[in-house]
C-alpha cells in the first residue's frame, strides 16, 4: 500500500512540474524527416524568435531537399520571405531546382496550420560550394515593413 502512495505523489509531481514550467522555445533544432521536427518547428516560430537554426544530421544535398524541409522553404517564399544561399551561387541549376519545387503546393501550404509561423521568417541555407551537403538552414525573423 505504501507504493501506491509513493507512487501517487511521483506521479503528482512530476504532472504539476510539467503543467507549471513554462514555455522553452527551442531556437536551434536538428532535422530529422518526423512529424515532431514540424511540431517543434512550428512552436518555435509561433514563439517568433529573431533566429532559428536547422542543423543536418548526416549528408542532405541543396539538389536533393527531403520534403518535409522543402515544405517550410516553400511555406517562407509563398508568404513572400526571402530564401537565400550561401555562398551565393549564380548557378542556375540549384536556383531553378530549388525555385521550381517551390511553388508545387501553394493552396496545400496556404490552408495547412503548421506552417503558418512562417510568414514572420525568411530562411537561409547554409551549404556546402564542394560538395553541395546542406550545413544549416536558418530562419530570419522578419523585419516589419513601415
Amino acid at each position: 500500500m505504501k507504493w501506491m502512495g509513493l507512487l501517487a505523489f511521483l506521479a503528482l509531481q512530476l504532472f504539476s512540474s510539467c503543467a507549471l514550467s513554462p514555455h522553452a522555445s527551442k531556437t536551434n533544432l536538428m532535422f530529422m524527416d518526423t512529424k515532431a521536427f514540424d511540431q517543434d518547428l512550428s512552436q518555435a516560430m509561433s514563439d517568433t524568435p529573431e533566429m532559428i537554426t536547422i542543423s543536418m544530421r548526416g549528408n542532405v544535398s541543396v539538389n536533393n531537399i527531403p520534403s518535409r524541409l522543402n515544405n517550410w522553404l516553400k511555406a517562407i517564399t509563398i508568404s513572400e520571405g526571402r530564401l537565400e544561399v550561401d555562398p551565393p551561387t549564380k548557378s542556375v541549376a540549384l536556383i531553378i531546382a530549388i525555385a521550381t519545387a517551390l511553388p508545387s503546393i501553394y493552396t496545400w501550404i496556404k490552408n495547412k496550420v503548421t506552417y503558418r509561423g512562417s510568414n514572420h521568417y525568411n530562411a537561409k541555407i547554409y551549404y556546402d560550394s564542394e560538395t553541395g551537403n546542406i550545413n544549416k538552414i536558418v530562419f530570419h525573423k522578419k523585419e516589419i515593413k513601415k
